[in-house]
């Protein structure tokens, strides 16, 4: 759910509230060490990182909000090595352990994927033809809003690719689909 602002902090608390209802109803289940880690892992990837990233092919993410998505996800990996934060284990190796990659990743891949999926999409398509929209409002003065498109830039920078030259890469899906599945 995106504000008429643009502003996602009331879907990331959403999330976040979603996550803490969660994780109290399954603090046993979690914690139990007569569950395997295949189940708990296979109940993060399946319920809990779907729940979280619900949506967010069209976040925009500042840092705040990525530092609060990496919290969420660690809470539940850590829970599942039977770990805390005082046990000061790198989040990595945590990850690394349970073969997980880490949230903002896969959220990432998901946005590219999205994005493939809009330049492949008919003109015609009401998706289509709502996807730059320029958010109108009296704002103090301050830098712009970041939209979407900034957000995908960044990303496409990240990953040493131009603009133009991603949109003629995403009209061909398995090519697409090779780029947005690299190896980090």
């Amino acid at each position: 759910m995106i504000q008429n602002e643009g502003d996602v902090t009331k879907e990331i608390e959403r999330i976040s509230s979603a996550t803490r209802l969660y994780l109290a109803l399954t603090k046993s289940f979690i914690g139990r060490k007569e569950v395997s880690r295949k189940t708990k892992m296979t109940i993060f990837k399946t319920i809990y990182r779907p729940t979280l990233k619900y949506g967010s092919e069209s976040w925009v993410l500042n840092d705040p909000l990525r530092s609060r998505m990496q919290v969420t996800e660690m809470k539940y990996l850590r829970r599942v090595q039977g770990l805390t934060r005082r046990d000061e284990i790198p989040n990595e190796i945590i990850r690394k352990e349970l073969e997980i990659d880490p949230v903002l990743q896969v959220i990432e891949n998901q946005r590219l994927k999205w994005f493939g999926y809009l330049i492949r999409m008919s003109e015609q398509r009401p998706t289509k033809r709502v996807w730059e929209p320029r958010i109108i409002s009296n704002r103090k003065r301050d830098r712009p809003k970041l939209t979407c498109n900034d957000e995908m830039a960044k990303i496409l920078r990240k990953r040493n690719q131009e603009w133009d030259r991603a949109k003629s890469i995403a009209k061909n899906k398995r090519e697409w689909n090779k780029m947005v599945y690299w190896d980090a």
